[in-house]
Parts: C-alpha cells; structure tokens; sequence
C-alpha cells in the first residue's frame, strides 16, 4: 500500500476504477489518474460520485477511507479491510481487559507515555533552536507559563505511576490535559479564539483542527489494531460504550502530544483564520483553500512523525532506528501497539499454540 492522501471534497467529482488505477474527474479539469497501491487512504468530503467497484478494490487493497458529512452534522465513517484472524490475540485482549491489574497495568503505560511526550513538547516550545521543528515559535513569550505547567505534567506522571486504579490515573490524565490546553489558551494570539478545549462542535480555528488531526490519526491507529488482530472496541482505560471504539482511544493518547505540535505548526506558518468557516450548528470548519493545505501538510507528518514523539531507548522495547527520519506516524503506533499486547496475559489453546505466534 502506497502514502498519497486522495482528497474528495466536490460533490462534482467523479472517480471510477480502471483495473488497478483509480480515475479522478474534476470539472474543467483534465482527468487525474491514480495507482491504487500508491494511495494510502481516501478523505471524503460530502458526496463525490463514486463508484462501488472503487470501495470494493480499495477494501481489497487494504486501503482505508475516511467520510466526513458534507455540512459537519455527524461523526465521520469509516471505509476499509475488517479485522485480521489473528482470534489468538483478540481472546488475549478480552482476558487482559476483564483484569483490573492488567487494565490499570496498560492505561499507566499509555498515560505515562503521553505525559511524558508532552513534558517533551513544552521543552521544544521553550527552545530557541532552528534546526527543530517546533523551536523558536513561541520561545520568547512562555517559558515561564511553560515551567508552570511542566511541573503540573510531571506531578501527574509521578502520580500515574504509583496510581493503584484506572479511576486514578484518568484523574490524573485529566488534571493534566487541562493544565495543558490552559497552558495553549495563553500563549496562542487573540485571533484564534481559544480559550480551552471544546467539540462537537468545535466552537473555534485551533478546536476544528485538533478534532481533525486526531480523528486523521485515528484513522491510522484503526489501521494498525485491525493488522494486529485486535478488537477496537475493547479498551483498557476507555470503558466499553455502545458506538465507541475504545482501544483506538486508548492507542491515540501517546500520539495526541505530537498531533497538538502539528496543528501548533499549521496556525503558525501556514494557516490564518480566513481559512475557516463558521456556523453555530456545524462549528468551526476548514473551507476548500484550508482543506488543501492542511492535507498536503498532513501527507507529509504522517510520513515524517517527529522523532521526538517517542524516545525509543526509553520508552520502547527496540533501539532507535539509525535514521529517525525513518519515523512514520504508522511505525510510531505500531510500536506503541506492541508495547500494550506485550502486557497482556497469555492465552494458549489445547493444542499449545498462543496468541504471541499469530
């Protein structure tokens, strides 16, 4: 499977299957012809004509898509490839999330891990070093307000750690995202109206952004649980709840540190609020011009996810590649995957085979 972001956002587009090439038709443009194994996923906005031999080879290829509601009324759909037969894993997975050892043992390593991405986050704001992404966009302004909220992440790490139960650590988790966004509600400039974080809708630029970065990144954690085996709707710190996938909540709380770095990059070089539209029913949406930016900036984080998101000596079970530009958001979750079914318990069956050979 290839890396390009297909982007449908015109209810006049037209895109139908030619063998293994999709074909594009845009009005007053000429026709633009796509390999499927170079598409990496689909964006779907409101309703581009499509055909249903396009879903199916895209499915077969393992291709997923994304559609969002043309208006912002509602949730975005999932389109792709259903689980792996890895059941081995799966069973593995319901044993650990009935045990409140083993759930509470997963939520501190995830929670630990975000706390600790975001300590390192605040290090690079504070920073005034050019040759890092993030360095030098708000250095001068926040580093005490930075101080401040650091020592507030690292109580709550430290906190996480001797946590005895999930209730606790999601208190924690919690003191901690507030701390941080309130950390964001002061240095950002008054013309992007955040005051903290809100959704559904997102009630102004920085919130639509962050909805829409994480549900991009969740989209690429669905991926990876599906390949591995796992149930998505089976979590360790996000309860069961009819309609939500759990475990893909839970995988995206190590990564939500360096989505909020990527739309903090976005509102400082490439977007303004002219790129946005709002309404009181659907929120604060990107409009067409915004939509190309951002997924063409998207495109290129997925596929150069900031070293800095995961310390591999410290954090994982394997070295740092030699390159870390390496780093793809899909590798970043994998690991993370990795390290989560690396807690749970073993589940052999009577012929002796476990989950850990599927």
């Amino acid at each position: 499977m290839g890396e390009i972001v297909v982007l449908l956002d015109h209810r006049d587009i037209v895109v139908k299957s030619e063998g293994q090439v999709l074909r594009i038709d845009r009005p007053g443009r000429k026709p633009e012809r796509v390999p499927i194994n170079m598409v990496g996923r689909v964006v779907v906005y409101g309703s581009p004509m499509v055909s249903c031999d396009v879903w199916r080879k895209l499915a077969d290829c393992g291709v997923p898509a994304i559609l969002f509601p043309g208006r912002g009324k509602g949730g975005p759909a999932w389109l792709g490839s259903g689980l792996s037969t890895s059941v081995m894993v799966r069973l593995a997975q319901h044993k650990g999330a009935a045990s409140p050892t083993v759930s509470t043992e997963i939520a501190r390593f995830l929670i630990d891990r975000k706390l600790a991405v975001q300590e390192k986050l605040l290090e690079l704001l504070c920073r005034d070093d050019q040759d890092e992404t993030l360095c030098s966009l708000f250095a001068e302004e926040i580093v005490e307000k930075a101080a401040a909220t650091g020592e507030i992440l690292r109580r709550c790490r430290l906190a996480v750690e001797e946590a005895e139960s999930i209730e606790s650590i999601r208190g924690h988790e919690g003191t901690g995202a507030t701390a941080w966004f309130s950390f964001l509600s002061e240095i950002l400039p008054p013309k992007w109206h955040f005051t903290g974080r809100n959704r559904r809708p997102p009630r102004d630029p920085v919130n639509g952004l962050l909805s829409l970065s994480y549900t991009m990144a969740l989209s690429e954690v669905r991926q990876v649980v599906q390949l591995r085996g796992l149930d998505p709707c089976v979590g360790f710190m996000h309860l069961p709840r009819a309609g939500r996938e759990s475990l893909l909540l839970d995988i995206l709380e190590p990564c939500r540190p360096a989505v909020d770095g990527f739309v903090l990059e976005l509102i400082h070089r490439d977007l303004t609020p002219e790129h946005f539209t709002s309404s009181k029913s659907n929120g604060s949406r990107l409009n067409k011009n915004g939509r190309a930016i951002y997924y063409s900036r998207w495109s290129e984080r997925r596929l150069n996810w900031p070293a800095w998101h995961l310390d591999f000596e410290e954090f994982l079970s394997e070295p740092a590649p030699a390159d870390k530009t390496d780093i793809t958001l899909r590798s970043a979750i994998h690991a993370i995957v990795r390290d989560v079914t690396g807690i749970l318990p073993q589940y052999q069956t009577s012929e002796g085979d476990t989950w850990e050979s599927c």
